[in-house]
């Protein structure tokens, strides 16, 4: 008899599956605004309906209980991310010896053009003998 009692009060239908992109499922109240997942630990990202997953729900849509949705990057937050990220300068550093500078320098056009061409750009200072 209590195992009926237990079944007629399962939570499950009163939950609604959210599937992320790494494949894990989490799992919100039905009632949970849609604007309150997406804002939180899902900032960034778009819930879709699982039948039809290119359009994003609207924040006022009432999830319905026991379907399914997909936790989606929005592009739009995610491509100034990315645009962002490829501004940064990354410095490397490599050792080499004497020997493999000396043969890149010799190897390098703009090198031996810039080296041949050089010439102090500052005028000689004649010496006063007489003070």
């Amino acid at each position: 008899m209590g195992n009926c009692i237990h079944v007629l009060s399962d939570e499950s239908h009163q939950k609604v599956r959210a599937v992320t992109l790494d494949g894990k499922e989490k799992q919100f109240k039905a009632s949970t605004p849609i604007k309150r997942i997406t804002s939180g630990r899902y900032s960034g990202y778009k819930l879709v309906h699982q039948s039809q997953p290119q359009l994003p729900l609207p924040h006022d849509t009432k999830l319905e209980p026991g379907e399914s949705y997909y936790l989606v990057p929005d592009p739009s937050v995610f491509r100034k991310t990315s645009g962002q990220e490829s501004c940064k300068t990354q410095r490397v550093k490599i050792v080499i010896s004497r020997q493999q500078l000396e043969l890149l320098l010799r190897n390098s056009e703009s090198f031996k053009d810039n080296f041949q061409r050089w010439e102090p750009s500052l005028a000689s200072i004649p010496e006063v003998h007489n003070f």
